[in-house]
């Protein structure tokens, strides 16, 4: 393989996007238990960020975790969209407001049982589309059955794109029709004045 395809930087997509959440926790404040000569606390933020369909996480300080990012997205490897997306759920999580899931939640989707959830939920498959995008690592990490859920995920994404193809299809026609169905009145009335001019010269 030629080297400038060896140091080429991969093509990212949502599937290697990593799962972030975030926790607050108190430490010691050093520098102020340094100078104050008591011992000092303050709470510290964190981010957990876990691959989909692993089970292990990494734990970093707050300013850490978006400085090491910001490198990332520089170097390639982390996308410039999903740090905006971070950068607003950890906003959202200050603000003591819930993080939207980026997708369809895994969390009472239907065509699952509650065991098979959590099962999911536990190895950080939360929603519909990343269970349809979940690679190796994670259908060994979840075991006997991982392969036909992935596939039910699929079915269940392409049935519901080709629904909502139908429905803009759907609306599509309509406003065509409302745009003749205008069009063939305006037609009308126009011909209707004709008529009474034509009438009135007689």
């Amino acid at each position: 393989m030629p080297v400038d395809e060896l140091l080429a930087t991969p093509t990212l997509t949502s599937r290697d996007m990593p799962y972030v959440t975030f926790s607050t926790e108190t430490i010691e404040d050093v520098a102020r238990t340094k100078a104050d000569g008591v011992m000092r606390f303050k709470d510290q933020d964190y981010a957990i960020s876990t691959v989909p369909g692993d089970k292990g996480n990494n734990v970093y300080k707050i300013e850490s975790f978006f400085e090491r990012k910001d490198q990332e997205v520089r170097n390639g490897r982390a996308s410039a969209e999903w740090l905006k997306k971070w950068r607003n759920d950890y906003e959202l999580y200050k603000q003591g407001k819930e993080i939207p899931e980026d997708g369809t939640p895994i969390k009472g989707w239907k065509l699952l049982s509650g065991a098979q959830q959590e099962e999911l939920i536990r190895i950080n498959i939360r929603t519909v589309e990343a269970l349809a995008a979940m690679n190796d690592d994670g259908i060994r990490n979840f075991g006997m059955g991982a392969i036909e859920m992935k596939r039910r995920a699929k079915a269940w994404i392409e049935q519901n794109q080709s629904k909502e193809k139908d429905t803009l299809l759907l609306a599509d026609l309509m406003q065509k029709i409302d745009s003749l169905t205008g069009t063939v009145k305006a037609l009308t009335e126009k011909n209707e004045e004709l008529e009474r001019a034509v009438q009135k010269k007689k």
